[in-house]
């Protein structure tokens, strides 16, 4: 895994930390996606966690490690 990589999880990390109330998490995959789509774009889940402190432990965590969930270009 390459540092550049590491790096941009963290820079989308800050952003989600900066404004938490644009976000949520989906519980189908523990993506963090935009607060206002009704769909996960990545499993296509439809259950979200909006809870804003989950929001920013949950991009801190992400922005940690490498990724390690399927994104919607997985499966193209």
């Amino acid at each position: 895994m390459s540092d550049g990589h590491l790096a941009e999880r963290a820079a989308r990390a800050r952003k989600i930390i900066e404004a938490p109330r644009k976000f949520k998490v989906c519980e189908g995959c523990d993506s963090i996606v935009a607060r206002h789509v009704a769909t996960c774009p990545n499993c296509h889940g439809y259950r979200f966690n909006c809870n804003e402190d989950d929001i920013v432990a949950h991009a801190r965590l992400l922005a940690s490690r490498p990724q390690t969930s399927v994104t919607e270009s997985d499966m193209q």
